[in-house]
């Protein structure tokens, strides 16, 4: 039950800190999360947390988005992610921890 508590209390602060710098939700939730539940668990509540809060962001910055360059970023995410998803499923796990942490 306390281990709920504090992963609320997590989920408040970053909701805090993405209000304040709108950015950064994801960065602040994963080394909380990670150090109550399995890592597994902790991406799938971020980001469910971020899907949720999305509808919101888009309604509230439509007038802020660049079409161009969302199509650009659509465009090389639909080429993209299919290349990287053969990667992960082929090689090993130590190469693609290295190659992710070179790339990010």
């Amino acid at each position: 039950m306390e281990d709920i508590l504090v992963l609320m209390s997590a989920t408040l602060v970053e909701g805090v800190l993405v209000g304040l710098t709108e950015f950064g939700f994801a960065l602040a939730a994963m080394p909380l999360y990670r150090l109550l539940v399995p890592r597994i668990y902790a991406l799938v509540v971020a980001q469910s947390l971020q899907i949720a809060a999305a509808p919101v962001d888009i309604v509230q910055k439509s007038w802020h988005i660049d079409c161009m360059a969302l199509a650009l970023l659509f465009g090389g995410a639909l080429v993209g992610a299919p290349i990287v998803k053969l990667c992960a499923t082929r090689l090993p796990p130590d190469p693609m921890q290295i190659a992710t942490a070179v790339l990010s």
